[in-house]
C-alpha cells in the first residue's frame, strides 16, 4: 500500500483549494477549532493513560558495570524466572529516563528486572533489557508493544531476549582432530557442554562410483587422454576430523560461559604454542520463535550421508510415525515431525552426536522467504489497528460505512480514532470495490501504513482515493465553526473523481460518534442486536437530520 500524489510517492500535500459547507449543529462545537477538525466530546478525559495503568512497584536501583539494574521487586521470593521471560527492547531514544520507559512494559504483568545498559557518559545506549516473570506476560507485552510509539516517529523494537551461552575460538592449528581438539578445551573450560564447527555451504560437487567392496564418495572425474577417468577422492572425507582453525565452544548457562569468558582474560589462552582467541560467539537471533515451529535445521551432514542413515538416527528418540519429512541439501538437511515434542526431543537427543563421522549441529528451522511473505500478504490489517490503539492507549477504532456507487464500483467510508485524552481523527475513503475482497480489511490498512509514515496519532483528518494497492491523497476535512470543510491536496490527478457530498456526510457522522464516550456507544451497539438480525439501527443517534446509523455484527464479516 502506498500513499501517493501527482508528483510521487509521500510527499508533502500542498493546500491550495478550501470549500466549506454549512450544517446543522445538533452538539455543543465549544471544542471546535479553527484549524484542525477537533470533534467535541462530552465525555471527561480517558482513565487510560500510561500512567494510569498500575501503581508503580518498587523497585530497587543499582548501577554497576556500566549498566543501570531496576529489580528484582521487594519481596521477590524463589529463583529468578527463565531467559524465555526475557525481552530485548531496542530504539529507545538515548535521554528518555527509566521512569518513563518502564511504564507501558507495567501494563503486561509483573517486571522482575530491568537492564539499562549505559556508555562513558552515562548515558543510555539506546536498548534495554525487560525480564517478566512468566513467559505469557512476555509474550503479550513484546505482540502489543512492538506497535508502541515511545516519541513521534520512532516505535520500539522487541525481540526474545537469549543468553549468550557460546564462545568462539579461533587460530587453532588445522592438523588437529577434533577429538583432541575437545580434550585440551575441556581441560581449560571444565564447565562446558560441546564443540562444533561449521563448515563453509560451498563445496565441490559429488558423484558416486560403484566398486567392488562398497559405495565410494567423490568429488569429481576426470577424463584423460586414454578415454578412462582419473578419480580423485573428496578431501574433505579423507580428513573427516581435521577442523577449520576455529570452533564453538557451548555451555549450559550464561554464567558458566561468563565465567569462562573471564578466565581468559585479556580473551587469550596458550595452547599448541600459539594464542587463542576467546571472544562471543555472534550468535544469530533467532527469527521464529513459534511454538507452533517442527522442523530442525542440521549442519555438518557428511555428503555420503543419506535420508536412511538420518532416519536411523532419528528412531532411536521418536517414533517412525513422527517423523514427516527428511531433506537433505548438500552437508545440511531439514527434518519435518508431526509434532514440536518430538522435534524438542530430537534436537536435545541428537545435539552434537557423530554421524559418519561428522559432529551434527541442530537448531531450529527459520521461515523461508517466501513463507515470511505469503503471512505478510495474509496479515489482518483489523488486528494489527487494534493492537496499534491498544499499545498507545488509543481507544478502539471505528469503521463507519457509507454509500456505495454501484455504478462507478466505489465504496466511501471512515475510520475513526480517539487518543487517551479523547481527541478524535477520522481518515476518509473512498474505495475502488471491483478488485476488493475485504472492503473493511482495506480501510485498515489505508490507517496502518498512514500511522506508519507519520509515527504518531493524526493531526489531521487525511481523505484517500483507494484503487488496487494506492492510496491517492485527496486532501482533509476541517470544521470551522458551524461549518465542515474540505482543503484539497496539491495536484490531485484529474482521472480521480469523488462525491464531495459524500465525505461531508461522513465527517458529520465522525462528529456525531466522537460526541459519544465509548463506554455509552459500544453498549449502544449491542442493544442493538437484542433481537437475532443481522443487521440494526441507532434510533436515537442520527447524522445530518436524515441519514441514521445501521450496526452490522463483526462476525456477519
Amino acid at each position: 500500500m502506498e500513499y501517493t500524489t501527482a508528483n510521487g510517492v509521500n510527499q508533502v500535500m500542498g493546500l491550495t483549494t478550501s470549500f466549506a459547507y454549512s450544517l446543522p449543529s445538533p452538539v455543543s462545537s465549544d471544542c471546535l477549532s479553527s484549524g484542525n477538525y477537533t470533534p467535541p466530546v462530552s465525555s471527561p478525559p480517558l482513565q487510560t493513560s500510561i500512567n494510569q495503568y498500575q501503581p508503580e512497584p518498587s523497585f530497587t536501583l543499582m548501577q554497576m558495570n556500566g549498566r543501570k539494574v531496576l529489580g528484582p521487586p521487594e519481596g521477590w521470593q524463589g529463583p529468578p524466572p527463565s531467559s524465555a521471560c526475557e525481552l530485548f527492547v531496542r530504539r529507545i531514544p538515548r535521554d528518555l529516563n527509566e521512569q518513563s520507559l518502564i511504564q507501558p512494559f507495567l501494563r503486561f504483568g509483573r517486571i522482575y528486572e530491568i537492564r539499562l545498559p549505559m556508555d562513558f557518559n552515562q548515558a543510555y545506549r539506546g536498548y534495554a533489557y525487560v525480564k517478566y516473570t512468566t513467559e505469557d506476560e512476555a509474550d503479550c507485552a513484546m505482540e502489543v508493544l512492538s506497535h508502541f510509539y515511545i516519541a513521534p516517529k520512532r516505535k520500539l523494537e522487541i525481540l526474545h531476549s537469549y543468553e549468550k551461552c557460546c564462545l568462539f575460538i579461533s587460530n587453532i592449528p588445522k592438523h588437529l582432530e577434533e577429538k583432541e581438539i575437545e580434550e585440551k578445551l575441556r581441560a581449560v573450560f571444565p564447565t562446558m557442554q560441546r564443540i562444533y564447527s561449521r563448515r563453509t555451504s560451498s563445496a565441490p560437487k559429488m558423484c558416486y562410483a560403484e566398486t567392488a567392496d562398497s559405495n565410494v564418495c567423490y568429488d569429481a572425474k576426470q577424463k584423460i587422454s586414454n578415454g578412462s577417468f582419473q578419480i580423485i577422492l573428496n578431501t574433505a572425507s579423507r580428513n573427516e576430523q581435521k577442523n577449520r582453525g576455529s570452533v564453538f565452544v557451548q555451555f549450559a548457562t550464561h554464567l558458566e560461559a561468563l565465567e569462562a569468558k573471564k578466565s581468559t582474560t585479556p580473551g587469550v589462552i596458550r595452547l599448541w604454542d600459539r594464542d587463542l582467541k576467546v571472544v562471543w560467539a555472534n550468535t544469530e537471533r533467532s527469527t521464529d520463535m513459534s511454538k507452533s515451529n517442527k522442523t530442525l535445521f542440521v549442519r555438518n551432514v557428511d555428503l555420503c550421508v543419506n535420508n536412511r542413515d538420518i532416519m536411523d538416527s532419528l528412531v532411536k528418540c521418536v517414533p517412525r510415525q513422527e517423523v514427516r519429512k527428511i531433506t537433505k541439501v548438500r552437508t545440511t538437511a531439514f527434518l519435518d515431525f508431526t509434532n514440536r515434542e518430538a522435534a524438542e526431543k530430537c534436537l536435545q537427543q541428537l545435539q552434537g552426536t557423530l554421524l559418519c563421522g561428522q559432529r551434527l549441529d541442530i537448531e531450529w528451522a527459520k521461515p523461508s522467504e517466501q513463507q515470511s511473505l505469503h503471512r505478510m500478504c495474509r496479515t489482518d490489517f483489523d488486528a494489527m489497528l487494534r493492537l496499534k490503539c491498544i499499545a498507545n492507549c488509543w481507544q478502539i477504532p471505528i469503521i463507519i460505512f457509507g454509500t456505495y456507487y454501484e455504478q462507478e464500483g466505489l465504496q466511501y467510508g471512515a475510520v475513526m480514532m480517539r487518543n487517551a485524552n479523547g481527541v478524535a481523527r477520522a481518515v476518509f475513503c473512498a474505495l475502488q470495490s471491483h478488485e476488493l475482497v475485504d472492503i473493511h480489511s482495506r480501510m485498515c490498512e489505508v490507517v496502518c501504513v498512514l500511522l506508519e509514515t507519520i509515527g504518531t496519532f493524526p493531526d489531521y483528518n487525511y481523505v484517500f482515493f483507494v484503487e488496487k494497492d494506492s492510496a491517492h491523497l485527496l486532501g482533509m476535512v476541517t470544521h470551522v465553526t458551524q461549518a465542515v470543510g474540505f482543503i484539497a491536496a496539491h495536484q490531485v490527478p484529474k482521472y480521480l473523481s469523488f462525491d464531495l457530498n459524500e465525505i461531508i456526510d461522513l465527517s458529520w457522522a465522525v462528529a456525531s460518534l466522537a460526541s459519544i464516550d465509548e463506554d455509552n456507544l459500544l453498549q449502544a451497539y449491542f442493544e442493538s442486536f437484542q433481537a437475532s438480525i443481522t443487521a440494526a439501527y441507532l434510533p436515537n443517534l442520527l447524522v445530518s437530520g436524515y441519514r441514521m446509523f445501521g450496526t452490522i455484527l463483526p462476525n456477519y464479516r
